[in-house]
């Protein structure tokens, strides 16, 4: 379940870009008020037509902050009604970052996922890729931490640092236990192991030394390689207009995962019509709806781009 708490006062109809996208268990609150209370009408068919339960909200009293403080007080009180899912403000005011700290501070036993966006759809863009028990990740989003990492999950995240950065992590937490383990072990009685078991213990340290020589040359490679180039690893060197275009929208992470299609939507769509569908077919509802709404605004420019 997600919820969206928009300021219009602040974002107007812009912030509510990507309400087409949402589904039925989602929740919008559009905060209004004298100085804030109109909508154009594209965006109030979009919230007609969206399938978001969408609630009004007049802050009708004055005052410096007035619409914040009310928004911020819903935010708490629904987090604690759900207990979980994706909470997100929609807004450019950068002083909601204390409140949303301080909610998943104190919230820290629930499920949930807290962050402060531009419009729907970047949030929308945003959670579609990250689990609610995923890291902390940029473009103003706060996420719960993971208690525990496997070794699974450590791999993953060293290829996700290999792609933006173009290194690996060299350290091998596990073989750096399991030398630990065995430089200390002992006999039942206290005493330290026999020759034996000690040169066994020196072959496997050998074996890991090699290992981690190894590592070391494939990881000067890939600095040299991401020195050598200033575009970003995952993209290819025709696909910078991408990150360019939506790096103030989404994370670099987040933007890795869709570089590609992207790419490829632009380059076999010839209008707007086919640049809908072809996400749709690819990504599914959800998320090909998000993307064309991110690139719809600038279509015809993004194309000429890719064709470069």
């Amino acid at each position: 379940m997600r919820f969206f708490f928009i300021d219009l006062e602040n974002v107007r109809s812009n912030g509510l870009e990507g309400v087409l996208s949402l589904e039925a268990d989602d929740q919008v609150f559009i905060f209004y008020s004298e100085n804030a209370n109109n909508l154009t009408i594209p965006t109030l068919e979009n919230i007609n037509n969206s399938k978001a339960t969408v609630k009004f909200i007049n802050t009708n009293f004055v005052g410096s902050n007035a619409m914040d403080f009310q928004i911020v007080s819903l935010l708490g009180a629904m987090i604690e009604r759900y207990k979980k899912g994706f909470f997100s403000i929609v807004s450019h005011d950068n002083g909601f970052k204390s409140a949303l700290t301080f909610c998943e501070r104190y919230f820290t036993d629930y499920p949930i996922s807290l962050g402060k966006f531009d419009n729907i759809i970047s949030a929308i863009a945003y959670d579609l890729k990250h689990p609610i028990n995923g890291a902390i990740e940029g473009n103003g989003a706060i996420k719960k931490k993971k208690k525990k990492t496997d070794g699974a999950d450590r791999r993953q995240q060293d290829d996700d640092k290999a792609v933006i950065t173009g290194r690996k992590d060299v350290e091998d937490s596990a073989s750096q236990d399991e030398g630990t383990a065995e430089n200390d072990k002992t006999t039942p009685g206290g005493e330290k192991s026999t020759s034996s078991e000690s040169g066994q213990n020196q072959e496997k340290r050998a074996k890991r030394n090699r290992r981690r020589r190894k590592a070391s040359s494939d990881t000067d490679d890939a600095v040299k390689r991401g020195q050598n180039s200033t575009e970003p690893v995952s993209a290819g060197p025709d696909m910078k207009y991408i990150y360019d275009y939506l790096k103030d929208i989404l994370s670099v992470k987040t933007i890795d995962v869709y570089a590609s299609k992207i790419h490829e939507a632009l380059l076999v769509a010839n209008n707007k019509d086919e640049l809908h569908k072809f996400f749709k077919n690819k990504c599914g509802e959800d998320e090909g709806e998000a993307l064309f709404k991110l690139l719809q605004g600038d279509f015809e420019n993004m194309k000429r781009q890719a064709r470069k």
